[in-house]
């Protein structure tokens, strides 16, 4: 074969291959045009679905309810047929709906409910918490769709947008340790041609179980903070997402619309004082400064703030949120509250964890909410206002997103003056004050956690639970729990805060019994027989 002959076949091959190219690209372009892809789902697994969440029981007295199915959610129940004068409310959203590091009792859904049912003694009041740890908008998205169609809400409130950022951390995690070969693999499966094809080979994939989920915290917690550490995202990666976030609450909003439920979207807010789970070291301003810096406390502040400056200009994206962190705590020092804010507001906005809910996220909410003419509540507003120097922190929250006991009562008394406003015919004020002072009145004064299923936190023995930075604090409360009862089998307040945790978790009924009826063998309290008895009239789960 000449030389010519072989650059010819060497010109048809790759005239050949390109054209193959061109043809995969534009059948790619061509499934992206026709719509959005609606077998998407996250390849995380704590982030499916199986539907549907709630499924028909019989209780103790006969009636029929819907009670949990997801394993994620805890027991709870509301009436197969909703009677004429009721008012039942869905509160979607993440682990800050679901009360993550306490019990379900701390939750602004918890309060809302006993806020209505206070207030409106002539209504039958549910409210159903549909809150499930790490899930994004496009879940959220399809449990708004089902409930709607199944249960017969009468108000959707929509509080979601912490974990949009999940998934593609996830992803490039991923990427960054993988093979080529798996990566070359999972880039044709994140195509809608290499779905489509795997979907006419293989079969469209099954809809999720909750017996076949990877429902581990262990891969959550890797999420959640190594993850996070190891990649960065560009500016036009975290536009995609938000672009996307609006698209689901968009669609949300629309699917309620056509089921003529009205929705409440509510604003995502988080701490503007979280830095991680350790604040700003002490004496961290004369490390900046050295031993030049003037010996006058207000000159010192206004040397740093000079200093800050200096370092915020020449920063990295990703440098600049520390910063701005620092010189919000430097303006707060020295009552400049209006920069102070707008640097810790900053600062939340600037973080690269991308763990809370941008001020962009929250502003496309309420063009969504706008846009369908559905109500829009400004949580981060409310709580900003109920929050010393209006810098919303730790008394509203534990770490950066999830609320402690107080910020659960305030942010339910928020959200239950905004459903009463738009939904019913105005409350019962003195009664809504009573309750909430009751409630702030109780934590200030506790010594011990509570023994009512109905009041109990979730904290144990240890009351620095509270304020404890760490997620997973519910978890270790558990093992310290049955440790306590294993080295020690008449411990009473232990059995009794074992039942508790068993109460409200999914076909725990069994494990509940037991652990409440060895704690009235070792004392009888009324709190605990009635805890048995609301136990012994619900229905299983199982």
């Amino acid at each position: 074969m000449t030389a010519s002959s072989r650059l010819a076949n060497a010109f048809l091959i790759l005239g050949s291959v390109l054209f193959v190219l061109l043809l995969l690209a534009a059948a790619e372009t061509l499934l992206r045009v026709l719509g959005p892809d609606p077998g998407h789902r996250s390849r995380l697994g704590y982030q499916q679905v199986a539907l549907p969440i709630f499924e028909q029981r019989k209780q103790a007295d006969g009636s029929l309810v819907y009670v949990s199915a997801d394993p994620r959610l805890s027991h709870q129940s509301f009436l197969a047929s909703k009677p004429q004068n009721g008012f039942r409310v869905f509160v979607f959203g993440e682990s800050a709906v679901a009360g993550l590091g306490f019990s379900p009792n701390v939750t602004f859904v918890r309060h809302l409910q006993q806020l209505l049912v206070r207030t409106h003694p002539e209504r039958t009041i549910e409210v159903v918490n549909v809150g499930i740890v790490a899930l994004s908008s496009w879940q959220i998205k399809q449990l708004v769709e089902d409930v709607n169609r199944r249960y017969a809400p009468d108000l959707d409130i929509i509080y979601c947008g912490n974990n949009e950022f999940l998934e593609i951390h996830a992803e490039k995690y991923a990427q960054a340790t993988a093979s080529w070969l798996l990566r070359a693999s999972d880039w044709i499966g994140s195509t809608r041609l290499g779905r489509l094809l795997s979907d006419l080979i293989l079969g469209k994939p099954k809809e999720p179980s909750l017996s076949s989920m990877n429902l581990s915290h262990e891969d959550l917690r890797l999420t959640q903070d190594r993850i996070i550490e190891a990649i960065n995202l560009d500016p036009r990666e975290v536009d995609r997402v938000i672009d996307e976030y609006e698209a689901n609450i968009d669609a949300l909003t629309r699917s309620s619309a056509a089921q003529s439920t009205p929705v409440l979207l509510v604003s995502v807010a988080s701490n503007w004082r979280w830095r991680g789970r350790s604040d700003l070291p002490p004496g961290w301003e004369k490390e900046l400064t050295g031993s030049t810096g003037p010996s006058d406390p207000e000159a010192a502040h206004r040397h740093v703030l000079t200093l800050l400056d200096r370092q915020l200009a020449e920063a990295s994206e990703r440098e600049r949120w520390e910063i701005l962190f620092r010189r919000g705590t430097v303006h707060e020092a020295i009552s400049e509250l209006d920069a102070a804010r707008e640097d810790f507001r900053a600062a939340m906005n600037a973080d690269p964890h991308l763990r809370r809910a941008l001020d962009r996220m929250n502003e496309r909410v309420k063009r969504v909410a706008t846009r369908n003419h559905v109500q829009f509540f400004d949580l981060v507003e409310a709580l900003s206002q109920s929050s010393e120097h209006g810098i919303v922190g730790f008394d509203m929250f534990y770490d950066y997103v999830h609320f402690t006991p107080r910020g659960a009562v305030v942010a339910g008394m928020e959200i239950f003056s905004k459903v009463d406003e738009t939904s019913l015919a105005g409350h019962d004020e003195p009664e809504a004050q009573s309750y909430v002072a009751t409630q702030l009145a109780k934590l200030d004064q506790m010594s011990d956690d509570f023994l009512s299923v109905d009041e109990w936190l979730g904290i144990g023995f240890e009351l620095a639970r509270v304020s404890d930075r760490n997620l997973w604090k519910y978890d270790e409360m558990l093992k310290d729990l049955r440790q306590r009862t294993s080295t020690d089998p008449l411990n009473f307040r232990a059995w009794v805060y074992l039942g508790n945790a068993a109460f409200f978790r999914v076909g725990g009924e069994a494990e509940a019994a037991e652990a409440y009826e060895k704690a009235l063998s070792i004392q009888h309290d009324p709190a605990v027989e009635a805890n048995l008895a609301k136990l012994r009239a619900r229905a299983s789960d199982k």
